[in-house]
């Protein structure tokens, strides 16, 4: 029996930690389904009130985009026309803080528009985790 406990005391952090990437996980996904589904009302729901989405260019210039801009690019969109999807995902969660940082292809109307790579910065709001923030890289694509 003490054994049992020893273990369970040794691995209950671990168990922990993935249900918090999980989340994290979830949150994310969430996101990139909403956007497909030009779904903007989820993802308002996802998002802090205050959330920012940049964009880094190749030369390390950075572009940010009204919240309200991209809310309205999703609004216009049909279902289907925003389709974004994931080579990789790396999943970081300390206490109250998620950093998810992909690799992704994104296409417009089933046309490959660019790829590049996503960091969004999550945090936990009470018991539920938010995106405080997206930066972006925008290449062509290498396929």
């Amino acid at each position: 029996m003490k054994i049992f406990i020893f273990l369970f005391c040794l691995l209950a952090p671990f168990g922990i930690k993935a249900q918090e990437e999980n989340e994290v996980r979830a949150v994310v996904n969430s996101f990139f389904a909403a956007m497909y589904e030009a779904d903007s009302s989820r993802l308002l729901s996802l998002t802090h009130k205050d959330w920012k989405l940049s964009t880094l260019d190749s030369v390390g210039q950075v572009r940010n985009t009204s919240t309200d801009s991209f809310i309205q690019s999703i609004t216009s969109a049909a279902p289907g026309d925003f389709k974004e999807l994931i080579s990789q995902k790396n999943i970081s969660v300390k206490d109250a803080l998620a950093i998810v940082h992909t690799q992704y292809q994104f296409y417009y109307k089933n046309k490959l528009s660019h790829c590049g790579e996503n960091v969004f910065i999550l945090g936990r709001i009470g018991s539920t985790w938010k995106i405080l923030s997206v930066t972006d890289t925008r290449e062509k694509c290498i396929l």
